[in-house]
């Protein structure tokens, strides 16, 4: 059901703190901020196979910041 969307879904989510960012730069940027040593970070979609890419820039963002 295509109605559904990731805010519905984190609305519902207990436990760990979860973003809904509209796009894919401000999602790295928010990331980038917020992460801190010894996080997980999921990245998780369907029927998306550009997510292995966003994965990755989320990663380079990070190790930009820690040096």
């Amino acid at each position: 059901d295509r109605s559904i969307t990731t805010a519905d879904l984190l609305e519902r989510v207990q436990g760990p703190r979860c973003l809904a960012v509209s796009d894919r730069a401000g999602a790295v940027r928010e990331i980038c901020s917020l992460a801190c040593s010894k996080d997980t970070i999921a990245v998780m979609g369907a029927r998306d196979d550009s997510l292995t890419c966003f994965a990755r820039s989320i990663v380079r963002g990070l190790r930009k910041i820690s040096g």
